[in-house]
């Protein structure tokens, strides 16, 4: 991915580090984006094999249809071919010693569940706490107290709310309408006009 980077178009933001120097810095949402992204650009293509590339493909075409909101009857069959191919391909290359019994995490092992959850809850984006991973991060780098954690924790969630009103109380005095919250409210109590 480094030695690509300067075929990159400028019009892309993000740093350009080596994923096998810098893995530990990683979050989820980068993997997921890494996955998304860059493996069926840069990495599948220099996949020689191709059941290899298949099976890589296949789980890449998975998790983009686990971030959807509405998943078919047929992209949920896609999802359940595409991750027994990729179980399938992870045992053939563990039965000829070609990796090791730990590329077996407790990942690979929920990721097979995926279309059992499916069933019972709905698309996984619906559930999912992707959306909330940054804000998490961005709490935890606010708290600067180590003996009152809690306190500084809810100081910060006070200040935001507040920091929310003034938002909303500014964009009503600027522009004479309430926010599209209220006014969503308003008309779901009003009755029909007869």
């Amino acid at each position: 991915m480094v030695a690509t980077k300067s075929t990159i178009p400028t019009s892309l933001h993000g740093a350009w580090r080596d994923v096998t120097k810098n893995a530990g810095f990683f979050r989820a949402v980068d993997w997921a984006d890494f996955l998304l992204f860059v493996v069926p650009t840069l990495v599948a293509e220099r996949v020689q094999d191709l059941v290899a590339r298949n099976a890589l493909l296949g789980l890449v075409q998975t998790c983009n249809l686990l971030m959807s909101w509405e998943l078919s009857a047929e992209d949920q069959t896609s999802i359940r071919s595409n991750l027994v191919e990729w179980n399938l391909f992870l045992e053939s290359l563990l039965s000829t010693a070609d990796i090791d019994i730990g590329v077996f995490t407790i990942n690979q092992h929920i990721i097979q569940h995926y279309p059992q959850m499916i069933d019972l809850y709905g698309p996984p984006r619906a559930y999912s706490t992707r959306s909330v991973e940054r804000a998490i991060g961005e709490y935890s780098r606010s708290i600067k107290s180590n003996s009152q954690v809690s306190v500084n924790a809810g100081n910060i969630m006070i200040r935001l709310a507040q920091s929310q009103h003034v938002a909303e109380l500014t964009t009503v005095a600027n522009t004479k309408t309430p926010p599209a919250n209220l006014l969503v409210y308003k008309w779901t109590f009003v009755p029909p006009e007869i």
